[in-house]
């Protein structure tokens, strides 16, 4: 008996350590979060593949207006890709980030071959706030959320 616990806990680890290993950062994003000055959300999920998507829109009235979709991947191990498709830029093709860094609280993604942003932060303070920038070329903008839901 002691042989088949013992084979059933190895083969738990084994499937356990095989599958992709959830971000912390990330997985303290997923939620829906209000900018504090204006209209806007972000939308965080995770995906079953281990990736994570955002929706950023804005409620005009009763229309829901849709600004960019982000999805967020490993390309390899602690490297991470920061993919944006925003309306009417870039002629529909989207702009690829890569992670420069990444700890528990914050992630930052650089591409300085874009003209702008070429770096977007998130930074977690507490469970309900969240405050990013997009910066390059000399200027700074920076975004405040509160957590509605996750």
């Amino acid at each position: 008996m002691r042989i088949v616990s013992f084979f059933i806990l190895v083969m738990m680890l084994a499937f356990f350590s095989c599958k992709q290993k959830e971000d912390p950062v990330f997985e303290k994003l997923v939620g829906t979060w209000k900018r504090d000055d204006v209209n806007e959300f972000e939308r965080w999920t995770r995906n079953n593949d281990g990736t994570y998507t955002s929706v950023m829109f804005s409620l005009n009235k009763a229309d829901t207006v849709f600004s960019e979709i982000v999805k967020i991947y490993a390309s390899e191990p602690n490297q991470w890709i920061f993919e944006v498709s925003a309306a009417g830029q870039n002629n529909g093709v989207p702009v690829k980030f890569h992670s420069t860094l990444l700890n528990p609280t914050q992630v930052t993604f650089e591409n300085t071959t874009h003209d702008f942003p070429n770096f977007i932060h998130y930074s977690m303070v507490g469970t309900l706030k969240l405050q990013a920038f997009i910066a390059g070329k000399g200027d700074t903008v920076r975004f405040n959320f509160t957590r509605l839901h996750q």
